[in-house]
């Protein structure tokens, strides 16, 4: 029985965002990222201000709009989805993402108040798809494999989850993803949780 769901946070709920022009090399790429944690600021973090710091910079506004984008542009269908799920599992994330990139989205949406937990590379010292961060986060839950349900736009990823034990999913689309949640009834078991909490509120009420 699933108790826990883990998501990946960029490319899944978070979505990639299109490259205008030239895609840079992983390594312009992080040299880029590196412009938004570097103008992070805990107390003042908002949209507003990511965008008014970035766009001081001297990069090309293609890549500024990009990593904007990037930061603030969250699937709303899918996070609106996590938060009933979360009424039920318990949500987790792992993802493999650069120093500060997690809490600047945090700051500015909040996504983070429906998870239990946040499992993210820079501050494990381990990143997806290697064995030890899964057995990691197993260790520091205390779940087992075959109670977590993996959900990672990787194909990779995934595959090293299913091998360790966990039920896997390869995140394309919400629409994808919901016929997936459907179908293993997930949101059933949601409704009918809540109705034996019901039942249990009212013979308390009506001893």
């Amino acid at each position: 029985m699933i108790k826990a769901i883990i998501f990946d946070i960029t490319g899944v709920l978070f979505p990639h965002q299109p490259w205008i022009g030239v895609r840079p090399t992983h390594e312009e790429l992080m040299k880029i990222k590196r412009l938004a944690t570097d103008v992070y600021d805990q107390k003042k973090m908002s949209k507003k201000y990511l965008k008014k710091k970035l766009f001081e910079t001297n990069r090309p506004h293609e890549e500024l709009e990009a990593i904007y984008n990037s930061l603030t542009i969250i699937d709303q269908d899918l996070f609106d989805l996590i938060k009933k799920l979360s009424k039920k599992y318990d949500i987790y994330a792992m993802a493999n993402e650069v120093q500060k990139w997690t809490d600047i989205r945090k700051d500015i949406t909040r996504f983070d108040k429906y998870f239990t937990k946040l499992f993210i590379s820079i501050e494990v010292g381990l990143r997806k798809p290697n064995e030890d961060f899964y057995t990691f986060f197993l260790s520091e839950t205390g779940l087992e494999p075959h109670d977590c349900l993996f959900v990672d736009d990787k194909k990779s990823n995934v595959e090293v989850a299913e091998k360790l034990g966990f039920h896997g999913f390869t995140y394309k689309d919400y629409k994808n993803f919901r016929e997936f949640i459907d179908k293993k009834a997930l949101l059933e078991n949601l409704r009918s949780t809540r109705s034996m909490k019901n039942c249990v509120k009212k013979s308390k009420l009506n001893p």
